[in-house]
């Protein structure tokens, strides 16, 4: 190899290795910057949370966004629904109409420390949503929307069915079918009966 051959292959050994540092550089700026978005995010949603929600609307100015709430009769009888596939048990709950509580059977809460699956009697299995303040799938809003949030639950096939039906005629229906792999498909449905048009809120 020449002399003008070595000068080339250097210049080109070296721009990559220029372009390889480069590179580096950008990717730790682009993860630096997401990173400081998404604690930005995060901060913006923790402080809206923390703070109560006091705006006045003007003519041409957007409506204030709010944070959806979850209402709930706490007076009337709380219905239960249990099913359970052998490797998992699911609550259902008339509060909300949702998922209240899903057991995983063949996973104990504890293990030991060697890591071996030791259940005796008296143990608890693992379980999901435990202790949780809404049930899954609950719809948040008005009451326009959820009215007092008590659902009649029915048991289906293959799952639950839970209905509720608004003073304005508005029927809300929502489904949970067992799947396999700890899965369960799950769809809401509003229906309007009243044969009028109804304004339902955000």
């Amino acid at each position: 190899m020449d002399r003008t051959g070595i000068i080339v292959v250097s210049l080109c050994a070296a721009l990559l290795v220029f372009w390889f540092f480069e590179q580096t550089k950008l990717e730790r700026t682009r993860l630096a910057l997401q990173a400081q978005r998404q604690q930005a995010a995060t901060n913006a949603v923790a402080t809206a949370q923390s703070q109560p929600v006091t705006a006045t609307v003007s003519a041409g100015s957007p409506a204030p966004v709010t944070t959806p709430v979850f209402f709930i009769n706490t007076n009337a009888p709380e219905q239960i629904l249990v099913l359970t596939n052998g490797r998992a048990r699911y609550t259902f709950t008339s509060r909300g109409g949702g998922l209240k509580l899903v057991e995983l059977l063949g996973y104990p809460e504890t293990i030991s420390a060697r890591w071996t699956k030791t259940k005796t009697a008296g143990d608890t299995v693992a379980s999901l949503n435990t202790g949780a303040a809404v049930p899954v799938l609950a719809v948040l809003g008005d009451t326009n929307l959820v009215g007092d949030g008590v659902f009649a639950l029915s048991k289906t096939d293959d799952g639950v069915s839970a209905n509720k039906l608004l003073p304005d005629g508005l029927w809300l229906t929502k489904e949970f079918h067992l799947s396999s792999n700890y899965l369960v498909n799950a769809g809401v449905n509003f229906k309007n009966t009243s044969g009028q048009a109804l304004a339902l809120p955000a």
